[in-house]
Formats: structure tokens, C-alpha cells, sequence
């Protein structure tokens, strides 16, 4: 992992640490305060900046009829503000996406990525999800689907540390490197 990429996942570990049981809070307020707060510059830094950011933060919240904030929100509006007063802004969008997974894995949901050649048929997000759950005894799936021609036909799925290459380019590679090395040049042990 990248060096902003650890800054984001040591930031969103801390987040949810600081939420504590009200973890998914904060991860709400990051959702519907990421519209807005990508648009900043990500070379917004320094107090003042940090100050005036967190104040207007929680007037949105006020204004939106969410009142005072619950530990969830407070921790996501203090961690924001922190971010830009420690120069560090940058890396929100990676810090947002660090705290989903965490809050996703403490919810026991799995999250898999699908890349797929064309857009995947008719019900095939459910029949997916529905053995997913079964097979890996998740509490809920999380599909990220992409479509990707250049896989030619077929898909892809990645999920956690496992990854699983139906594609036909998938295929194709692997045959070519067989061939390539030597595999197959020979038939029932004869040249």
C-alpha cells in the first residue's frame, strides 16, 4: 500500500475508533458530506481553514434538521476539520472509501468486485449475491460491478484476498503462457 494510502486508513481506522458503536453515523455523514467537501481544493489546509470548514459543517447539519450532531457525526466533522488543519486533505476521498471497508468488515458484509465484458443480464446481482452470502457466510454482499470489454467475455470477481478470472482474455493468457512454456507441445507423452 502507498504512503497515502496508509495516511488514509490510519486516519479512517482512528475515525472509527473515535465513533466508536456509532461508527455507521459517521459514515453517513461522510456520504452525504462528500458531494460538497470533493469539490474543495486538496490543497485546502491549515486551521482557519480547518475552523471555517467544521463551522460550516455543522450549520449544514443544523440547517439539513439533524440538529446536534451524535458521536458518529462529531467524530466525522472533527476528523474532516483535522485532515485540513494537518495539511492533509488530499486524501479524503481515499480516507472515505478506507472507512466503508472498515465499517463494511465490522458489519460482516462482504464487498466484491465484479468486472464483467458487458453489462451482466437480468437478475444476475441477486443469483450472485444470494451465493455469495451462502458460500462465504456473509450478513450481506457489496458488488461493485464494472463493465470492461477489453475481458472480451466473461468475468472477473474479486473479493478479500481472492480473485477469480472467468474472462476469455483471462483464458487466452493463460494458454498462451502454457504454450510458451513448453506446456502442450507434447501429446500422450509424445513429441
Amino acid at each position: 500500500m502507498s504512503v497515502p494510502g496508509l495516511c488514509a486508513l490510519a486516519w479512517a481506522q482512528a475515525l472509527v475508533n473515535a465513533a466508536g458503536p456509532e461508527y455507521g453515523e459517521a459514515l453517513a455523514f461522510l456520504k452525504a458530506a462528500a458531494p460538497p467537501l470533493e469539490k474543495l481544493p486538496p490543497t485546502v489546509s491549515g486551521y482557519a481553514s480547518g475552523a471555517r470548514l467544521e463551522a460550516m459543517l455543522r450549520s449544514a447539519l443544523k440547517e439539513a434538521g439533524g440538529g446536534e450532531p451524535g458521536r458518529g457525526a462529531e467524530a466525522a466533522i472533527r476528523c474532516v476539520a483535522l485532515l485540513v488543519r494537518k495539511g492533509r486533505f488530499a486524501y479524503f476521498a481515499s480516507f472515505a472509501a478506507e472507512v466503508e471497508k472498515i465499517v463494511d468488515e465490522r458489519d460482516g458484509t462482504l464487498r466484491v468486485l465484479v468486472e464483467s465484458a458487458a453489462v451482466p443480464g437480468a437478475g444476475f446481482e441477486d443469483r450472485l449475491k444470494a451465493m455469495l452470502k451462502r458460500k462465504k457466510n456473509a450478513g450481506d454482499v457489496r458488488l461493485d460491478i464494472r463493465v470492461v470489454p477489453e475481458l472480451l467475455a466473461g468475468c472477473r470477481i474479486g473479493m478479500g484476498g481472492e480473485y477469480l478470472d472467468g474472462s476469455l482474455l483471462g483464458r487466452l493468457k493463460a494458454m498462451a503462457k502454457d504454450l510458451g512454456s513448453g506446456a502442450g507441445a507434447t501429446f500422450g507423452g509424445m513429441e
